[in-house]
């Protein structure tokens, strides 16, 4: 392969003039300069990069970036600025903390420039235009961290892609339309616990409260999972999914809590591991949240 090489600018002036009001921001600002790449390939990630270099004019904090890995959630954000609706993608900046948009306008689809102008003067506001380009500020507040994540609307269990000897439990979160929020494992980690008793007789679990059934019983396994990734949760993209470690083929009665900010929240149903992997989840109870 051929090596190629590009003419990089060596001062501020050499940049699009919109740089010179990049510069001029507060020096805490967050910024998020569009579009972002396009595929992963070297041609693609070549817009990050250059948006990378071109920080140390400004030296502004940027949500753009490449390196080996890609977190779920960046991924996640340029999904909501190819496809989603206009007031989806400034749920996903507030959620970012992203305080400002710098657009150059000649490297956008028609799409993402038509979104843009629809958030101008409703969610987005014009600092300054220059050949072309433009620098906004978002007008609504970062979200702050500590407010909790939506509700688990229902779980499942699947097989596991990893191993035989795993499942995968998959959360599915209520959020309404273009509402956004983001999860990393240092800020509004989930977790979950989940124990395995051997499967109750019907007759013993009607009118029985889940916590009695619990005292009478032992689990035969406990699995742990943590979600160490990042994700952004949106109405059409809302579910996490954990592995976890499993006990042999049967049927089991499972008890998960689902641990978070909000509290601990627990969710019981009927599992049937089979000797291929096939793995079937029947929920019986959905028990109510205990503060944590």
């Amino acid at each position: 392969m051929k090596p190629r090489s590009k003419k990089v600018p060596g001062s501020i002036e050499e940049l699009p003039a919109i740089y010179q009001h990049v510069k001029k921001l507060p020096p805490d600002a967050t910024l998020l300069k569009l579009p972002l790449a396009r595929h992963p390939s070297e041609h693609g990630l070549e817009t990050e990069a250059r948006y990378l270099y071109h920080t140390v004019f400004h030296w502004h904090r940027i949500a753009n970036g490449y390196s080996g890995f890609s977190p779920y959630a960046y991924s996640d954000l340029k999904r909501v600025v190819a496809e989603s609706e206009p007031h989806t993608l400034l749920a996903a900046l507030k959620t970012f903390g992203i305080q400002y948009v710098l657009a150059h306008e000649a490297e956008l689809y028609e799409s993402e420039k038509k979104k843009l102008q629809k958030l101008e003067g409703n969610g987005l506001i014009t600092l300054a235009q220059e050949n072309g380009n433009q620098l906004y500020r978002v007008a609504l507040p970062a979200k702050a961290s500590d407010i909790p994540l939506p509700a688990v609307e229902r779980l499942a269990f699947y097989e596991s892609k990893m191993s035989s000897n795993h499942v995968t439990l998959s959360l599915h979160y209520r959020l309404a339309a273009n509402q956004c929020e983001l999860t990393t494992p240092w800020a509004r980690r989930i977790e979950c616990d989940v124990a395995w008793y051997p499967k109750i007789p019907e007759t013993q679990t009607i009118g029985t409260r889940p916590d009695a059934l619990e005292e009478k019983n032992e689990p035969v396994f406990i699995s742990n999972g943590i979600y160490r990734n990042s994700k952004l949760l949106t109405k059409t993209s809302n579910v996490v999914e954990l592995d976890l470690s499993a006990p042999p083929h049967g049927e089991y009665w499972v008890v998960v809590q689902h641990h978070s900010d909000m509290g601990t929240l627990k969710r019981s149903g009927i599992c049937h591991i089979y000797e291929n992997g096939f793995v079937t989840f029947t929920p019986i109870v959905t028990d109510k949240i205990h503060g944590g």
